[in-house]
């Protein structure tokens, strides 16, 4: 995928996504953050509500970000 990475995950990641969890996100959303917070990641293309209240990340919609519209 054009301008996407895959990145590991280990122990420092699932240990960080512990300390994201105070901003009421589910463990899938803290575990995310936490890898982009560690691997100085702020920008992310989701339409999930729960990263905005995350200071330093970027939320861009996906249909902003050239996106095909759900059908």
């Amino acid at each position: 995928m054009e301008h996407a990475e895959v990145l590991s995950l280990g122990k420092a990641e699932y240990e960080a996504a512990e300390a994201v969890q105070k901003h009421a996100m589910n463990p899938s959303n803290a575990l995310h953050v936490a890898a982009m917070i560690l691997n100085k990641i702020t920008r992310t293309a989701t339409e999930d509500t729960q990263f905005r209240r995350v200071s330093g990340i970027e939320t861009v919609w996906m249909e902003d970000a050239g996106a095909p519209k759900k059908r």
